[in-house]
Formats: C-alpha cells, sequence, structure tokens
C-alpha cells in the first residue's frame, strides 16, 4: 500500500501480466461496445452461459447434482430469454427515467455495500464466497446499467455521456 506506483510499474513490466492487461482492456471495450448495440439482457446473459460448463474444482472434476441444477436452470432461463427476446435495437432499450436509474443504482450499492461489511465479522466465515460473489454481481450490475444509458445516448456529445448518472 504504501508503494502504488512502483507495485504498478513492476505489474507492467512482467510480460505476461501486461498482456492480460491487455487482453482485458480490450475486452471490457467490446462489452461496452455491446451494452451500447444490444439489450442489456442478452449481453448480462452472455458471460453467464459461458461460466455456467466449469465445475468449482477448476477445469476438470466430475460435476455434482447441484451443479447440473444450476446449468439446467441457466439453460432454461437463457432459452427463455431467447424466446422472449424481441428484435428491439439497444439503442431502443437504453430510454431510461433518470430518478428511477439512481434509486436502482443507489438500491444495489446499498446491498452490495452491506454484503461487502457483513463479510467482516466472523460469523459468516462459512457463507464468505457466496455473500462476496453476490456483492460482486450486484456491484458489476450496477456498472452495466450505467454504461447501457450512457452509451444509449449516442446522439449527444461525449461530455454530456461522461456527465450522466
Amino acid at each position: 500500500m504504501r508503494h502504488l506506483l512502483r507495485s504498478a510499474v513492476g505489474l507492467f513490466r512482467a510480460k505476461w501480466w501486461a498482456i492480460g492487461y491487455a487482453v482485458a482492456v480490450v475486452a471490457y471495450l467490446l462489452h461496452v461496445g455491446a451494452l451500447a448495440l444490444a439489450p442489456l439482457s442478452l449481453v448480462r446473459a452472455a458471460p453467464a452461459s459461458c461460466c455456467s460448463g466449469s465445475s468449482p474444482s477448476g477445469c476438470s472434476g466430475e460435476l455434482g447434482r447441484r451443479e447440473w441444477t444450476g446449468i439446467a436452470l441457466a439453460a432454461t432461463g437463457l432459452a427463455f430469454l431467447a424466446l422472449s427476446g424481441g428484435a428491439k435495437d439497444g439503442q431502443e432499450t437504453a430510454d431510461y427515467s433518470v430518478v428511477a436509474m439512481i434509486a436502482f443504482e443507489s438500491g444495489l450499492v446499498a446491498i452490495g455495500v452491506a454484503l461487502l461489511l457483513s463479510c467482516r465479522g466472523g460469523r459468516v466465515r462459512e457463507r464468505q464466497g457466496v455473500l462476496l460473489g453476490v456483492a460482486a454481481g450486484l456491484l458489476f450490475t450496477v456498472t452495466h446499467v450505467a454504461i447501457k444509458a450512457a452509451t444509449g445516448k449516442v446522439d449527444t456529445s461525449v461530455g454530456e455521456v461522461l456527465a450522466t448518472p
């Protein structure tokens, strides 16, 4: 913590870390582009469909009944999403009420922060991973909703996009 700049420089000097970081930046830009072009529900569903086939023990190992149930539920949800998804353009789905968005995102942030703070106590040790996962999901949702709202304003200037809630 006392040598943040030195740590950052050291990380970028590591070849594979720098390559990984560059790949992550490109992936983020593609994700933002997808949010601008497609409905939020489809963009959020794509990463879920990619992760559903991995086992908790990594890339190998047998999946138990719980994992197969989770995969079946995710696949069913994705199928319903595909069947119910209209042909709406991504820009048509970016219309929002600023007050409603701020209220929604404030609620998500409050719940996410409460979950993060609840992990500090010793009573939830066995559920700490689940709580952190839910908190991360909620906070990622906050960023996705904000990006979707900002990219829906393609007819405005860059300054106006950056000034949106």
